[in-house]
């Protein structure tokens, strides 16, 4: 009994050999016999792929590769790796048992805010949006958040997810500059979109621009820490064509992370101060005028005026504020703000509008309560951040010290740009725990040892 309490897997190895043998004596077909021959295999290289697994499938979810190149969609990919992920989780926590399983203060924080989303969810107006999108979007964000914390634990894996990043940014960017090129997709006449008549995420420009602008903190901090030739090219093409495509999308939200992001490198990179700051508001403006972010068709206005597009903005969140005035506990439930506009908006134009805001878009559908916990979360985050930077030694490995160096501009760039976009329940800050999470506990681990 010790030895099979002692070794789970050896205990399931016999199991279904049993198994197998009663198959095949009730069903003596000889096809049977390949194919339960190929089970084990079969099954061995999905568990040793378990990591590509999970991590293809938050790429996937996050990068939205399916929708970009549509011939991809019938295959379900997400769906199989989604499945996929959870046999492997399973099994390496049932079978093999060799995760490391702990649960830092962040996770605490984080499904306490999930639990707020519950309990909004129980009084939002509009329940049947927000059960929507809980089961078919977050709940899963939580979940693979926890199994992606879990499973990422060598330098090969981290290598692994750095290569995906790149790999999906350099995919999605060049996507954005064809079809600027080739005129498909684009609103208003010059802003780039992907895959916008399959209502794809990737077909609103700003929300396109958030994405483009996660795996440029992991490209710039390639190129700067890199040991290998080819990956300092690769990562340096990488972020010209990111930055190029956030141009073509003409996002405010975007030019302020781009800026932020390359700000910070530049801040740690120049020694002149003088010289940062000049060359910050010359780089700035110079993108603000290649964006041509004052030509955009909605940015018409009077002389003296704020344009349509920032006064929009305002309003948005004069009723946001509203929305958690007088919901202060759980606010009005995921997924319920365009819902509620009408009845908080004290400038009613005859439609309902979305908030263009992460912070706001949190106060407003979860409430003060929901709001502390996200911003509690996001300055967990930071400091973690902050501190696996500072725990990178000389003999740490490659691919750890780039994602640890990378690690604070990625989360700058979300929180510059969610400010003037909604990013609040999907995949840029909880991929970014995933990462932050993992590597702090990694550098601890290994740091100790030494």
């Amino acid at each position: 009994m010790n030895y099979f309490t002692q070794r789970p897997a050896h205990m399931w190895m016999i199991f279904l050999t049993l198994l197998i043998s009663m198959t095949m004596l009730v069903l003596p077909h000889p096809l049977l016999f390949v194919i339960l021959a190929l089970v084990p295999i079969g099954l061995f290289i999905v568990v040793r792929l378990s990591v590509v697994m999970v991590l293809l499938f938050i790429i996937f979810s996050f990068f939205r590769l399916h929708e970009a190149f549509p011939f991809l969609m019938p295959l379900k990919l997400p769906l199989l790796l989604a499945l996929a992920s959870l046999f492997v989780f399973a099994m390496r926590m049932a079978i093999f048992r060799d995760l490391k399983v702990d649960w830092p203060k962040e996770l605490t924080v984080f499904t306490l805010y999930l639990f707020v989303i519950l309990l909004g969810i129980l009084f939002a107006q509009n329940k049947p949006e927000a059960i929507k999108y809980l089961k078919e979007t977050y709940i899963k964000i939580y979940l693979m958040t926890i199994i992606g914390y879990w499973m990422i634990n060598k330098p090969s894996e981290f290598k692994t997810l750095l290569m995906f990043i790149l790999t999906a940014g350099f995919i999605i960017a060049l996507k954005a500059i064809s079809n600027k090129v080739l005129g498909i997709g684009l609103i208003e006449g010059t802003r780039v979109t992907i895959a916008r008549e399959l209502g794809s995420a990737l077909g609103d420009p700003n929300d396109l621009s958030l994405v483009l602008m996660f795996p440029l903190a992991y490209a710039i901090s390639t190129f700067l820490h890199t040991k290998k030739k080819a990956m300092r090219y690769f990562s340096g093409l990488v972020t010209i064509l990111l930055i190029t495509s956030i141009i073509l999308t003409q996002s405010r939200g975007g030019v302020l992370g781009v800026t932020s992001i390359v700000g910070f490198y530049s801040y740690h990179h120049i020694k002149s101060k003088v010289a940062f700051i000049s060359i910050s508001a010359i780089a700035f403006v110079a993108l603000l005028a290649v964006a041509g972010v004052s030509d955009r068709q909605t940015t018409q206005a009077n002389e003296g005026e704020l344009d349509a597009s920032a006064q929009g903005r305002l309003h948005a969140w004069e009723a946001a504020w509203g929305m958690a005035l007088h919901n202060p506990v759980i606010g009005v439930g995921m997924d319920n703000y365009y819902y509620n506009y009408y009845y908080y908006t004290p400038h009613w134009d005859g439609k309902n509008h979305v908030v263009h805001s992460t912070w706001f878009n949190v106060m407003a559908e979860t409430g003060f309560g929901g709001f502390a916990l996200f911003m509690g979360m996001v300055y967990m985050l930071f400091m973690r951040s902050r501190q696996i930077s500072q725990d990178v030694k000389p003999d740490t490995p490659n691919e750890i010290a780039i994602m640890s160096h990378a690690s604070t501009p990625a989360l700058l760039g979300f929180c510059i740009a969610g400010t003037f976009l909604t990013q609040s329940y999907t995949w840029p800050l909880y991929l970014q725990m995933v990462i932050i999470l993992a590597l702090f506990r990694y550098l601890k681990e290994n740091n100790s040892q030494k």
